[in-house]
């Protein structure tokens, strides 16, 4: 019994002494002052910032959970800055943390509160932006020790507040962030609000997402809601995020709309070309791979100008550029969308939608004497992302052209953008160009080869408004240096070459071409209504911008019609000249070649005066000296045009043709294409729970 006391007495006074060193530390605890920490807190965070980082106070509450808070931080801009005032301020920081979580390697923080954030983030024009910071001088040591799994719980942010000017990118903003009850109480959600300036464009753009405590479960669907208004561009993204920090997937629909596609740019980093008003609609998701992180706008429809497009965009980052894969439809084309891909104000001078800019661009385009695109190149923004696009359209809409349908496969590597081939299709045959232009030197290079393949006469014709049948092949070649499409054939050095054997072409434009307003008459009322095709040739020469004939001729049965002289590219100035040898008698023909001249935009087709007052004279003379019918006999042609060689020609100009030069594959053979974003493995939805 006495060894049962005294054994009694020992753990009582071992307990007691336990017991009070219990006491003690929770005491020191409650009572520590901790903002003797704080200097230490203040030295490490301006350690790992890069920056001067100051703490108000410093304090520890709680013991099972803990929570550390900290009050009036305030953090400095960069020594160098040219700005004195700081870079951001926290009224009041809570973090609550889960110390038994650190056995399992576990950063567990259960809960995160903001009070008055506010930061002033600013980008100067030749300093980098403050909120740009250096690496940790521990950031290498810290790579090779096992990291621990960071776990956020609740998140709660009052009265946030950010203002972003950036003189070189035009923009100057403001957000208000903060957390607001939800559905569930437990959980608030993210609010976001901008207003302000966004690449010289007034922007409005709102955020609702759900609980940030939602975002580290990969089972729960993050819900989204984003409306951005920048400019005349409106966009909005709706849907859920399936495991968003690992880009596990995503269910979102996307719309937007504007006056140009180009104008995305600063929104998305995508270089786009210029284009009439817009609005598409389609599925946006992600995931990641083993060739990094990849976005998709999928089974998109929607309108161009007035032309739909549809089909699937995906854009890759993490490389040295971003990588936009495609594969794009169009049913039916307008041609003048078209304009923005070669420096022209695209879609009609009156569509509906179109901005200021745009309108004025159109009347500047039609009160300009020239027709040529002058616009330049933009070759930063080609040297920004890499491309691999497929587009197709069915049928093309046009007055002015004899193209019916259009397939192009665009890649752009490192600044060096490849079109092969870019394919009209004209009835029955095509031309289809090769193009190559370098875009890594301050002015664009430029190469380019075409096969004229059965080209449909009919439709060129057709295009004239005449009629006329047959097959037209042939080659071009070009190779120019310059950063507009005027530029390039100003000083372009290139050939033509195309003949056609066999078919007919309207009499009408022949007997006009030789003034045979006799025949002319007969061929109006369908006497004949067609002339016989036996050949037609055309080559010519280009020397830095001026083309040149070296033959031009058709053989009919009606005539002979022969063509020369020149077209200076660089100022515009077309001085030609047509001459019709009749092969047959008629009467009622002055004979005078047709002169051509005026500018691409406005030519001027009409007599040469000089033969036109030769025999306009004589026949005037014939009927003052003697009777009016007199006057017929100078306009009487006795037929002396003969048959050319045909056979001869076009053997010797379809052997040239084979000797023009061919635009180099700037792609090794052995590179395999990039398909189209639809080859990419499925993205699982983010309603599904299999994973």
């Amino acid at each position: 019994m006495r060894q049962a006391i005294r054994r009694w007495a020992w753990w009582t006074n071992e307990l007691g002494g336990v017991l009070v060193v219990v006491a003690a530390l929770i005491a020191l605890v409650w009572m520590w002052d901790w903002n003797w920490f704080r200097p230490m807190v203040e030295s490490q965070a301006s350690t790992a910032l890069g920056r001067t980082v100051r703490i108000g106070s410093f304090g520890v509450h709680g013991w099972r959970y803990p929570t550390i808070v900290l009050e009036q931080i305030r953090i400095d801009n960069p020594a160098e800055f040219p700005r004195d005032s700081g870079f951001g301020r926290v009224e009041r920081l809570e973090v609550t943390f889960d110390p038994r979580a650190l056995l399992d390697r576990q950063l567990s923080l259960t809960a995160i509160h903001l009070e008055r954030p506010q930061f002033a983030l600013y980008a100067p024009p030749d300093t980098p932006p403050n909120w740009t910071f250096p690496s940790s001088p521990d950031a290498d040591e810290q790579k090779k020790a096992p990291p621990l799994e960071l776990r956020i719980g609740r998140l709660s942010i009052s009265g946030g507040d950010v203002r972003v000017e950036a003189p070189p990118f035009k923009s100057d903003f403001r957000a208000i962030i903060e957390t607001l009850p939800g559905d569930d109480p437990d959980a608030p959600e993210l609010h976001l609000r901008a207003s302000g300036r966004y690449s010289g464009q007034p922007l409005f753009a709102s955020f609702i997402g759900g609980a940030l405590l939602s975002l580290r479960d990969a089972s729960h669907p993050y819900p989204v809601l984003l409306t951005v208004s920048n400019g005349a561009t409106r966009l909005r993204l709706h849907g859920t995020l399936l495991d968003p920090v690992r880009l596990g997937g995503a269910d979102l629909a996307l719309q937007f709309e504007g006056a140009d596609l180009a104008a995305l740019y600063p929104l998305t980093g995508v270089p786009l070309p210029p284009t009439a008003p817009y609005r598409i609609a389609g599925q946006f998701d992600f995931h990641q791979d083993d060739r990094g992180p990849q976005f998709r706008f999928r089974k998109f429809t929607g309108t161009v100008g007035k032309s739909d497009l549809s089909g699937d965009l995906a854009v890759r980052t993490g490389g040295p550029r971003l990588r936009i894969e495609g594969d794009l439809r169009s049913r039916q084309i307008l041609f003048a969308d078209l304009g923005g891909f070669v420096g022209s104000a695209p879609g009609e001078a009156d569509a509906a939608g179109q901005t200021a800019a745009q309108k004025r661009e159109h009347a500047e385009q039609a009160a300009s004497p020239r027709l040529l695109p002058d616009t330049p190149i933009n070759l930063p923004k080609i040297r920004t992302a890499d491309f691999d696009i497929r587009y197709a359209a069915q049928h093309i809409q046009t007055k002015d052209t004899p193209f019916d349908d259009l397939a192009v496969h665009l890649r752009i590597d490192d600044g060096v953008l490849s079109l092969r081939p870019v394919r009209f299709g004209i009835g029955g045959g095509s031309i289809a160009a090769n193009v190559l232009l370098d875009g890594t030197q301050e002015r664009a290079h430029v190469q380019a080869d075409a096969d004229f393949r059965a080209v449909d006469f009919s439709k060129v014709m057709g295009a004239l408004e005449y009629r006329g049948s047959g097959k037209v092949d042939g080659r071009a070649s070009l190779d120019a240096r310059g950063n507009t499409v005027a530029d390039l054939l100003a000083a372009g050095n290139g050939r033509l070459r195309l003949s056609m054997e066999g078919g007919d072409v309207s009499a009408l434009l022949i007997n006009l071409a030789g003034l045979d307003f006799g025949n002319a008459l007969l061929s109006a009322i369908g006497i004949p209504s067609r002339a016989k095709l036996r050949c037609m040739i055309a080559d010519l020469d280009m020397k830095k911008g001026l083309v040149s004939t070296d033959t031009l001729l058709l053989d009919t049965t009606e005539a002979n019609v022969v063509g020369d002289g020149t077209v200076n590219l660089a100022d515009e100035r077309i001085d030609y000249r047509v001459r019709t040898q009749p092969k047959t008698f008629n009467i009622g023909s002055i004979s005078a070649p047709i002169r051509i001249g005026g500018t691409l935009k406005q030519p001027r087709v009409r007599p040469e005066a000089r033969s036109l007052g030769l025999r306009g004279g004589a026949a005037v003379a014939l009927g003052i000296v003697a009777t009016p019918l007199a006057a017929l006999l100078a306009t009487i042609q006795p037929g002396t045009g003969k048959d050319q060689d045909c056979q001869g020609l076009l053997r010797s100009v379809r052997r040239e043709a084979d000797k023009l030069p061919r635009v180099p594959n700037p792609v090794p053979a052995t590179e395999p294409s990039a398909g189209p974003p639809a080859s990419s493995p499925p993205l699982r939805s983010a309603t599904s729970t299999a994973r």
